[in-house]
């Protein structure tokens, strides 16, 4: 009976050890790359970071990444190298541009890349099919690719504070979007792709340079979301 007890005992003690490490957030790149196997999440932020090492592709299971509020002035290449995330922060950064090679991370979730100075979005970016949520406020975006119409999954998209003007005719495909933020851009009219998105549930267009006969227009033709303008 006692070696059956102490079996038993051993066996917690080990399944709690492995559950303890499956569930822990690394904040050490050092120490994540003593424990490879087990390493699903890894916030490296506030570090002022410039680069990454090649090592970090060895993290097969990375899940999470945050590598916001670093001097990153591009993404590094190493990241594509990363097919299991599902989540990355680059936020406050200082990145120019968003590489095609985001678009191997088929199963990303989450993309957060406010408060840079990135002015494009890639072609690539369509291939990102579970993407749910994008953060890119606070860039200098001036147009979006066609293929963002290609996000399926899609249901958050925060553009405020950019210089947009107009969204392409793909974007009215994006029907599972229900938060668009617009905030603060060049929007002088209403973009007509809006008009076709189905699942709208919340949109943001205040601090647009739209004339008074326009918002009048805005607000006769959407009617069924609730509107920030």
């Amino acid at each position: 009976m006692l070696k059956i007890f102490s079996f038993v005992l051993i066996f917690i003690l080990c399944v709690s050890k492995l559950y303890a490490q499956t569930n822990k957030t690394y904040q050490s790149l050092e120490e994540a790359l003593q424990n490879k196997e087990h390493v699903y999440e890894l916030e490296l932020h506030h570090l002022n970071l410039s680069e990454l090492p090649e090592s970090i592709a060895t993290l097969k299971n990375l899940k999470f990444l945050d590598l916001s509020y670093n001097n990153l002035q591009e993404v590094p290449e190493v990241i594509g190298q990363l097919d299991q995330l599902e989540i990355i922060y680059l936020n406050n950064n200082q990145l120019t541009e968003v590489p095609e090679f985001i678009g191997n991370l088929n199963k990303l979730t989450t993309l957060k890349l406010a408060d840079n100075n990135i002015d494009a979005l890639p072609e690539s970016i369509g291939q990102l099919v579970a993407l749910k949520s994008i953060f890119v406020e606070n860039n200098r975006l001036i147009t979006l690719p066609e293929s963002i119409g290609q996000l399926d999954s899609l249901l958050f998209l925060n553009m405020n504070d950019n210089l947009l003007t107009h969204l392409p005719d793909s974007f009215g495909s994006l029907d599972q979007v229900e938060r668009l933020f617009l905030d603060n851009n060049k929007f002088n009219k209403l973009p007509g792709p809006i008009l076709d998105m189905k699942g709208l549930k919340y949109i943001h267009l205040s601090e647009n340079p739209f004339s008074d006969n326009e918002i009048k227009k805005i607000k006769k033709l959407l009617t069924n979301c609730n509107l920030t303008l």
